[in-house]
Formats: C-alpha cells, sequence, structure tokens
C-alpha cells in the first residue's frame, strides 16, 4: 500500500471529451496591468469575501462592464 494517493483513472470517454472541450475554448490572450498596491488588496479581499480566486473575480468584473457598455451602446 502507498502513502501517496492515487487519483481514480479517468474513462477514456471522459478524457476524450475533455479533449474536444479544450479544442472548442476561445484563445486567450495575456493582460498584465500594473495596479496600486491599494487596489491589488481590495480585489484580493473581494474574491476572499466572495470565495473566488483572484483571476475568477478579474475575469467577472470585465465580463460584467464589457456587456453593460454593449448595452449601453445599443440603447
Amino acid at each position: 500500500m502507498s502513502i501517496f494517493a492515487r487519483k481514480p483513472r479517468r474513462e477514456k470517454s471522459e478524457r476524450v471529451n475533455e479533449a474536444i472541450a479544450d479544442l472548442q475554448r476561445e484563445p486567450v490572450k495575456r493582460l498584465n496591468i500594473n495596479l496600486p498596491r491599494s487596489v491589488h488588496k481590495s480585489l484580493k479581499q473581494l474574491a476572499l469575501e466572495n470565495n473566488e480566486t483572484l483571476h475568477d473575480l478579474i475575469n467577472r468584473l470585465i465580463h460584467k462592464e464589457l456587456k453593460r457598455a454593449s448595452k449601453a451602446q445599443s440603447d
């Protein structure tokens, strides 16, 4: 018996579905920004309060703002 826990082996169909999903995802570009420390700290705190990663929080906020701006332009 090993002291290291093994991950359960995934079924072939599950691996195929994951590979297909990876191919269908939109390509991503990296965005680096410089923020004041206080803003960075506030964002980290907000992410912690919402039980999400900083990456997910920023992504959600950007998408929300883009949706709002798009709606404002169409009005």
